[in-house]
């Protein structure tokens, strides 16, 4: 299956045989696939950091301080898959990971064949998933953080591979962000591209964005595409493993 875009998993984990293996074995085999890696939490978060991964496998006990409070935390600034490695089998280890953000659970002591073969499929899953949201993969798509796709060809947005029901002045809002990209833009901005110098009011124009982001953001209390920006306007995000987060998270937690 070809594709003309870009993906990036990180994997972070101290089994170094395992890592050195699985690292050319995925890139040789899923096309247009990059794995970085890294053998410690420090130089891991650093490229999580600079990176739009599209999956983060992580061993959080690496962070021998407090591995779910570690996960946790780092859920609450992830805008990718997280996948938890942990040493061995446990019920009670695997049901804390799910409660403290995890995708997805792997074994350290699992084979390099055994964890190979769940990168290559959600690797293959997340292209037909992506085909058959976009229907045909073409220039025009516009994709966010890899959860908020706008396919202007049929006025489709999908979050996290869901279709969005939004009005059609909802959907004018949210395209005029999105080919700005992470500009930002004021609201004299938004009512002269948007409403054409209607009469409106900035309240209406606000009480818009906030039917959006109840429709888009997996939280709108904390949204990660509809961006504030306090005393300027808005702007739609178009990716966030933020490097002022990450490195709260490593001095608060981790080292």
């Amino acid at each position: 299956m070809n594709t003309d875009k870009h993906i990036s998993y990180l994997i972070i984990d101290n089994d170094y045989e395992n890592l050195l293996n699985i690292k050319p074995e995925l890139e040789r085999s899923c096309e247009s696939l990059t794995v970085d890696i890294a053998f410690n939490l420090r130089d891991g978060l650093n490229l999580y950091a600079k990176t739009d991964y599209l999956l983060a496998a992580i061993n959080i006990f690496l962070c021998t301080k407090d591995p779910f409070m570690f996960l946790a935390s780092l859920k609450e600034t992830a805008h990718t898959y997280l996948v938890v490695i942990i040493p061995e089998y446990d019920e009670q280890t695997i049901i804390s990971s799910y409660e403290n953000g995890a995708d997805y659970v792997l074994f350290q002591n699992s084979s390099v064949e055994v964890n190979g073969a769940f990168f290559k499929a959600f690797y293959t899953q997340h292209l037909l998933q992506r085909s058959h949201v976009n229907r045909f993969w073409h220039s025009d798509i516009m994709e966010f953080q890899k959860r908020l796709i706008i396919n202007p060809k049929y006025r489709e947005v999908y979050v996290d591979n869901r279709l969005i029901e939004l009005t059609a002045k909802e959907y004018d809002l949210l395209y005029y962000m999105a080919i700005n990209g992470d500009q930002v833009l004021t609201m004299d901005q938004i009512i002269a591209e948007v409403w054409k110098y209607s009469y409106i009011y900035e309240g209406a124009v606000r009480s818009v964005i906030m039917r959006m982001r109840k429709k888009l953001e997996p939280n709108p209390e904390k949204p990660i595409f509809l961006l504030t920006v306090h005393g300027v306007g808005y702007k739609l995000c178009s990716y966030k493993n933020g490097s002022d987060d990450i490195k709260r998270i490593y001095e608060t937690i981790i080292s």
